[in-house]
């Protein structure tokens, strides 16, 4: 996670969530934050402090469906990158074979594990020992990172990181796959009020209740 001791803030950044955009914000010399957690994944880690408990804390969120596609594309970019670094071994085994395929990406037991504990947004609230402050959704980012404090002025210049698709993002989904989203994330569209129907967000209705996707989702 990222802490800014200046503006007390916290930040828990779950992967594929427009966590670089808000990471790399942070970080900067203009908020002079840090990283804290294990040194592996430290910017994704969770580590609470008593001193937190005065200090605001958010976190960052995506409907599940369109996550498991960025996730499908970054773990496809890791595997096949010719550089090994120390998680190329984690990447290697949601592959078993050369087929790369969001099926394939469905079916792993990798993915499976993942998705059922560290991948869940929710998770992270767990290792946290007070109620988070807010919640800033990756389909409205720029709208809902102003609301933090100390963040009024900012624009995240990229939001998105993740290579142009050749086909529509829902295209990839086989019913199996949406029944599986729908299962290991039940907890995250119950509580971040995500739209579990998944032909509803196909067409952009992302949320289940009078929230508003303001982007280009």
């Amino acid at each position: 996670m990222i802490i800014c001791p200046h503006h007390k803030l916290v930040y828990l950044a779950p992967p594929k969530t427009g966590s670089t955009a808000i990471v790399d914000l942070l970080l900067s010399r203009q908020f002079g934050g840090k990283k804290l957690g294990k040194p592996a994944m430290s910017h994704h880690d969770v580590v609470w402090q008593p001193r937190f408990k005065h200090w605001f804390s958010f976190v960052s969120v995506r409907n599940p469906y369109r996550r498991m596609i960025s996730l499908w594309q970054f773990s496809v970019m890791r595997v096949n990158q010719t550089k090994r670094d120390k998680f190329t071994n984690f990447f290697s085994t949601i592959f078993n074979s050369d087929d790369h395929s969001f099926d394939a990406f469905m079916n792993s037991a990798t993915v499976h594990n993942c998705s059922k504990s560290v991948w869940r947004c929710h998770w992270q609230q767990y290792k946290f020992s007070k109620p988070i402050d807010a919640v800033v959704y990756q389909e409205r980012l720029n709208e809902d990172i102003k609301k933090i404090p100390g963040l009024s002025s900012v624009e995240l210049k990229k939001v998105n990181t993740s290579c142009p698709l050749i086909k529509p993002w829902y295209e990839y989904y086989e019913p199996e796959h949406v029944d599986k989203v729908r299962s290991w994330f039940a907890i995250d569209f119950d509580k971040f009020s995500y739209n579990p129907n998944f032909d509803e967000c196909v067409n952009g209705n992302y949320f289940a209740n009078s929230l508003s996707c303001d982007s280009d989702c």
